[in-house]
């Protein structure tokens, strides 16, 4: 099992969803790396497209 918490530290000049899209997109990456380096065996099949979260 893998789990990704992704935040930020300080000032940001993203805000708000705009953020959070960020903070999911670069989790996601981080998670679908990680299952490929490592050769996870029960491998996830990750889309070529990161997900979009719902506007507020």
């Amino acid at each position: 099992m893998l789990t990704v918490d992704a935040r930020t530290i300080g000032e940001t000049g993203a805000h708000g969803d705009e953020l959070r899209q960020v903070l999911a997109d670069f989790a996601y990456q981080l998670a679908r790396h990680t299952y490929r380096a490592v050769d996870c065996q029960e491998s996830r099949t990750f889309p070529k497209e990161l997900p979009r979260l719902p506007t507020a």
